[in-house]
């Protein structure tokens, strides 16, 4: 028996907690990423004016 996928996107940080990282991000940028693997797992979304992964 197959199994069956739904396209589903990745886990991640979307809107305002996007915009409100940002410092974060710009003070540490390997530890923010670190933080975003614990958070959400192996690949993260990032949704803003435009869709990344980070993987």
């Amino acid at each position: 028996m197959e199994a069956v996928l739904e396209h589903t996107s990745a886990p991640g940080v979307s809107g305002l907690a996007l915009f409100r990282m940002m410092p974060e991000f710009k003070r540490n940028t390997l530890q923010t990423f670190v933080n975003l693997a614990d958070r959400y797992g192996d690949i993260v979304c990032f949704r803003g004016l435009w869709t990344s992964f980070i993987r």
